[in-house]
């Protein structure tokens, strides 16, 4: 007919035609709506206001609705971001990381990124797997989040779909209370990055739908898997982008770079990835490749594949030959930066925490002795025990 709408219209019902869902033209097109809808209305709001008002929104989920977050990241018309923690992996013990996997790309891009901490605290009416089941875990749970707050530089807001009252218990409210004192007092003297060594570029382009799995090649989400479960647990600390930032010029430096999911590159972030990574020095991690070696090249630079899902402690090991500093090796999740650190204990047990140089150690809830010009200390933690170090100057260095 020629009459433009009924051709929009023809498309969207053709990309509501369940045959179709898993088409690239499909995913993409839905991903561009879904960022140009956003935009749009951010802008307008920009425009009805002067620019007073600060716009934001929910998302960066694991969702191929958002396969455009480098464009909406990246928007003069978005101030913040925001999303919750992973469902699945999320109570006591576990890492509890958000479902952004690119969250230093809100910092690289100058946006305020809000975590949205939904826990199901002891007292929710729900039979959710993820529910805390005791008080404790509770406590340990919103302290985890709090550490990613003071180590990371993420802003944290509290509220619950099934009821703000299942926060209304005094020790949980004085735990978020003090921790906020804490971060209130290091928001202007902290560093502003993190202690990462690692830089993971996430492909979120080519994410797809369908259903987690543990097996990553089923899906594409790779990316994910290793966000969520794999690199919480080497205990060193790491920075994750979309593989757009690379090129930016304000990238800081890392040790190593990772590609968990980035099977096609432009010919600049080729180059951009050459620039990087073949320097003295400097690994590149890869995945799905066709097989598994580590090539050190007349550079002085390195370069490991892997074609399976490798464990924790083989990246960890990957890590620390690469220089990355390991903060701790029992499987435990850790995050450095600002001038804190946090670890959440994935088992009980005796651990062995080492520190980068010399510092005064303060665990900002009293929960152990104050230490003095400490490289490395050991604490005996409960299985999903949070503790939050604030590392100070040492009033006199060690001989």
């Amino acid at each position: 007919t020629g009459d433009k709408s009924i051709e929009e219209f023809n498309t969207f019902t053709l990309m509501l035609d369940g045959r179709f869902w898993r088409g690239e033209v499909w995913l993409d097109n839905m991903s561009a709506d879904t960022a140009n809808a956003l935009l749009d209305s951010a802008k307008l709001v920009k425009e009805l206001t002067g620019g007073k008002k600060l716009v934001g929104s929910f998302f960066g989920y694991f969702s191929a609705h958002h396969r455009d977050f480098d464009r909406v990241v990246s928007s003069p018309y978005i101030d913040f971001l925001s999303a919750p923690d992973v469902y699945d992996r999320r109570s006591g013990g576990h890492p509890g990381r958000s479902q952004v996997a690119a969250q230093a790309s809100c910092r690289l891009h100058g946006k305020i990124f809000y975590i949205e901490a939904d826990e199901y605290t002891c007292y929710a009416k729900t039979k959710a797997k993820h529910r805390c089941k005791t008080l404790q875990e509770t406590i340990d749970v919103a302290k985890r989040t709090l550490g990613y707050t003071l180590t990371e530089g993420w802003e944290t807001w509290w509220f619950l779909l099934v009821g703000n009252h299942t926060f209304h218990d005094q020790t949980i409210l004085n735990t978020i209370k003090h921790g906020a004192s804490v971060a209130s007092d290091a928001v202007f003297s902290a560093p502003s990055r993190t202690e990462a060594d690692v830089c993971v570029f996430r492909q979120i382009k080519e994410l797809e739908y369908g259903p987690f799995s543990a097996d990553p090649f089923t899906n594409q989400r790779y990316g994910i898997f290793l966000h969520t479960r794999k690199l919480p647990a080497t205990g060193v600390a790491y920075d994750c982008y979309v593989l757009e930032d690379i090129l930016s010029p304000d990238l800081p430096d890392y040790k190593v770079y990772v590609f968990p999911d980035a099977k096609t590159l432009t010919e600049a972030q080729r180059a951009a990835v050459k620039r990087l990574t073949e320097r003295k020095g400097r690994t590149i991690v890869r995945f799905c490749a066709g097989r598994e070696e580590t090539k050190v090249f007349p550079g002085g630079y390195s370069c490991v594949d892997f074609t399976l899902p490798p464990s924790a402690d083989v990246l960890r090991e990957v890590f620390s030959k690469a220089g990355a500093h390991v903060w701790i090796d029992s499987g435990d999740t850790v995050s450095a930066g600002r001038g804190f650190l946090m670890v959440h204990a994935a088992s009980a047990g005796l651990k062995c925490i080492r520190l980068p140089k010399p510092y005064k150690v303060t665990e900002i809830y009293g929960r152990s002795p104050v230490r003095e010009n400490v490289t490395t200390f050991k604490e005996e933690f409960k299985f999903g025990e949070t503790r939050i170090y604030r590392l100070g100057a040492c009033k006199t260095l060690p001989e």
